[in-house]
């Protein structure tokens, strides 16, 4: 049975909240967590360790506005209070946030969707890898799939390119495991020698393959 205790933390992580899709995925450290959504709830400034994409660390000092959850991450939307500016923070990446006392005054969201917000900047927070497919499948077909994380260009009525931005080939692998259509990846390589790689794995662990091998 969930207590009182635990149903104010949940209550509280909730509010704090801008849903988007597969939101379960995603699991930060609940303590911090709950600390972030807290500030967020309670309007008092943040300051916390950070490392970014790059490994960079910094220190940051922040007015929370709402937490993101998005594909598999968790996000903070705040205003960075010595850049002066907006910024998302992967929540993964917080350490030993401390929060305020006093509350400050309210500040306009730099979106009204704060989960488009943060989903049109993905490729500045994470992406390590931009990953360009050129498709022989309508552009149509392919955008109604994955448009919502792809861009998807027209080169003729049936073959189109898609680009997408991405930390992992993960998500890419995916796509063309299920697009039933013939591809060429024209970038990066690395991502081509990815999917060379498993397709060799695979292949040496069907026991129909006749040369099959056990590790």
């Amino acid at each position: 049975m969930i207590g009182p205790a635990q149903r104010q933390r949940a209550e509280t992580v909730r509010a704090a909240m801008a849903f988007g899709s597969a939101y379960d995925a995603a699991a930060p450290q609940l303590s911090i967590l709950e600390v972030v959504a807290s500030s967020c709830r309670d309007r008092v400034r943040l300051s916390f360790d950070y490392v970014s994409a790059d490994a960079t660390a910094t220190s940051r000092y922040v007015e929370p506005c709402k937490l993101v959850a998005l594909d598999t991450r968790w996000y903070l939307v705040a205003c960075d209070c010595d850049r002066e500016d907006w910024r998302t923070f992967r929540i993964d990446r917080i350490d030993a946030p401390v929060p305020g006392r006093n509350a400050f005054p309210a500040r306009t969201a730099p979106a009204s969707n704060l989960y488009d917000y943060v989903r049109f900047n993905m490729s500045e927070l994470d992406a390590r890898h931009r990953v360009v497919l050129e498709i022989d499948a309508p552009g149509d077909r392919v955008r109604d799939a994955y448009g919502t994380w792809v861009d998807v260009e027209e080169l003729t009525e049936a073959r189109c390119r898609l680009t997408m931005d991405t930390d992992s080939f993960r998500w890419p692998t995916h796509i063309v495991a299920n697009l039933d259509a013939p591809f060429t990846v024209v970038s990066p390589p690395a991502f081509q020698q990815h999917l060379l790689a498993l397709a060799a794995q695979l292949y040496d662990s069907d026991p129909s393959c006749g040369s099959h091998r056990t590790h």
